[in-house]
């Protein structure tokens, strides 16, 4: 099966066991499996033309590339990585038929992460996003100021509302706040220290 997999992607060689066995009874990812295990093509393509590395299997199948496409068996994790953006991992089963997968939106965001300096408050904070049960999260100064989706955010506390934009160099994070209780309402412009 891995032969497959890597003679179609280009690649040569695997690593780690293959849980993806195409003989015999057993389970797969949790999953009960008898016989031969179905499989087929997937192909993989990247939102908005992002160039990036593709994993099945959590081995580098193909780099710097818009689309991926590999012969798969039993249940495989598909993840693309960039240094910018975050893209939640993808799950399929072989088919015998040929399969797709792409990432719309809420499933990618654009992660700055960094330290920002603040204008009107005059302060510098780390920034950091990561993906927690399936939202891509943004922090600021140890406050989650959004869910992820594009460039585009939104989040909601006990005590403040955000919504907001992350600019496509990740140079500045722009937001609008409001208080809860208060009604309070502020513009925040985050700049990237370079």
């Amino acid at each position: 099966m891995f032969a497959s997999l890597f003679a179609l992607a280009g690649c040569e060689g695997a690593g780690g066991d293959n849980i993806n066995s195409s003989e015999g009874d057993g389970y797969v990812n949790g999953e009960e499996t008898s016989g031969v295990l179905k499989a087929g093509l997937v192909i993989a393509t990247a939102p908005n033309d992002f160039v990036g590395d593709f994993y099945f299997f959590d081995t580098l199948t193909c780099t710097a590339t818009n689309s991926c496409e590999a012969e798969v068996e039993g249940v495989v994790t598909i993840e693309f990585k960039r240094t910018d953006a975050l893209f939640l991992s993808k799950y399929v089963k072989g088919s015998d038929e040929e399969q797709t997968v792409t990432w719309t939106d809420g499933e990618w965001g654009l992660a700055p992460q960094g330290t920002y300096f603040a204008t009107k408050e005059k302060i510098e904070g780390l920034t950091k996003t990561w993906v927690k049960d399936g939202q891509i999260l943004l922090e600021w100064k140890g406050t989650v100021i959004g869910a992820v989706h594009g460039d585009s955010f939104e989040w909601q506390t006990e005590k403040a509302k955000y919504k907001g934009t992350v600019s496509a160099d990740l140079s500045q994070i722009s937001y609008h706040v409001t208080a809860i209780l208060t009604g309070n309402e502020a513009d925040v412009i985050l700049t990237l220290v370079e």
